[in-house]
């Protein structure tokens, strides 16, 4: 509970700052649709369109390693406003940058905020205000990125036919203003307004025990944390993830090597968004009632059961596994924003975890940017995209052992 006799206000800023999240992933979902408009207005090929994504992963991944310093300065509230603002500019550049460099150095810019900001930021915040069903409520609240994406896709097309380009432009920059508006009028801290996390009586006895003061920072730290093998084992499976997991940011690409007509392809990528935003409420549910092992191998199993379909449907063609490839992918997917703040405080507690889950978040990140070059390469190379589905097959099932003995092996007493 809150404060004796103080209303506990954490849901109502969990929803906050899932908006914001959500208004993020509406500008993220314009990515599909303004890819042709982009190769069109500068007469790249697709692969150079693709580029600025790469640089965005790594620099997601450099400025991971020190974010947590900044998340902790600047507070994390602050953190995701700022990712917010700079994604509101995101339909812009890429509508009416002059170069590919140009986009290249907005997503550099972009992906320092990613790492400061989104994921790490929205649940470093959280954090302040969840002890007790802190998973439950990261799963709800990522569940935003996902149908933010899929509300975007629809209406950057919308728009766009509708009034052109420009009007679509102005719609997306508003998303800027709405977090803006958030953030001044309603996102709060529990300090600011005289309240305490959600099980922090449990958490206080636990630090007690441990002879620590604060009831809200439990757990063995940054320095003990990279001085555990479970560390690396979570970096090693969350790398793992990303590099297999590309498939589903090149679903469309796929189906369409397959014969499939671009309008449906367009459809069952929607569709994976959509089961990619539900998983994030349900895994975050099912963990923090049964812990991080479940997730591991429900949210894992998702993707390998996705790989599978797609490489099958490759060879086949069936109707049917097209759109178990959607279903499973897209929810799987949900791994990218969740494994970190799901699993990491279950092995490390909650002390210094603003220093840990930007790793842990850009890992993933350099994961997806060289994922984009190898699995890809894979099926252009062999002339088949289940060639590129039986690779990520492999990369699941090692991250799924090592992300198994991750948490075997993790640091004892730390979990509330």
């Amino acid at each position: 509970m809150g404060t004796q006799g103080t209303k506990f206000s954490g849901y109502k800023q969990a929803v906050y700052v899932a908006l914001i999240t959500f208004l993020v992933g509406a500008c993220y979902g314009a990515l599909s649709p303004l890819m042709p408009i982009t190769m069109a207005a500068l007469n790249c090929s697709s692969s150079e369109v693709g580029m600025p994504s790469t640089v965005e992963t790594i620099a997601c991944f450099i400025a991971g390693l020190y974010a947590g310093k900044f998340i902790i300065k600047f507070q994390a509230k602050r953190c995701v406003l700022a990712c917010a603002i700079i994604s509101a500019a995101f339909v812009a550049v890429y509508a009416y940058a002059p170069s590919i460099m140009v986009i290249c150095i907005y997503e550099a810019l972009l992906g320092v905020f990613m790492a400061a900001g989104y994921s790490s930021g929205m649940n470093a915040f959280l954090s302040k205000w969840f002890i007790e069903k802190r998973e439950m409520i990261s799963g709800y609240a990522q569940a935003f990125i996902g149908f933010g994406a899929a509300l975007g896709t629809l209406v950057f097309g919308e728009v766009n036919d509708a009034m052109g380009l420009m009007a679509v432009t102005i719609v997306f920059a508003c998303t800027g203003v709405l977090a803006l508006l958030i953030y001044l009028l309603l996102l709060r801290n529990p300090e600011e307004i005289g309240e305490k996390p959600l099980g922090w009586e449990k958490a206080e006895a636990l630090a007690k025990a441990e002879g620590k003061s604060s009831g809200t920072e439990y757990g063995i730290g940054f320095s003990g944390a990279v001085k555990s093998v479970s560390f690396y084992l979570l970096l090693a499976s969350c790398l793992l993830w990303a590099l297999a997991m590309i498939l589903f940011p090149y679903l469309t690409t796929a189906l369409q090597a397959g014969g499939v007509e671009p309008v449906v392809s367009t459809r069952i990528q929607s569709m994976g968004q959509i089961f990619l935003a539900i998983f994030c409420i349900f895994i975050g549910t099912l963990t923090s009632k049964f812990g991080p092992k479940t997730y591991v191998i429900i949210s894992f199993g998702a993707c390998l059961l996705g790989a599978l379909c797609l490489g099958v449907w490759c060879n086949t063609g069936m109707d049917i596994l097209m759109y178990a490839t959607a279903i499973f992918l897209g929810s799987g997917y949900a791994v990218g924003t969740t494994y970190g703040p799901m699993i990491t405080t279950k092995l490390f507690g909650t002390k210094e975890y603003e220093r840990i889950i930007p790793i842990v978040f850009g890992m993933r990140c350099i994961g997806l940017g060289v994922g984009i070059w190898i699995v890809p390469a894979i099926a252009d190379a062999t002339g088949n995209w289940a060639n590129g589905c039986w690779a990520a097959l492999v990369m699941l099932v090692a991250g799924i052992v090592l992300g198994y003995l991750a948490i075997i092996l993790a640091p004892k007493k730390v979990g509330v």
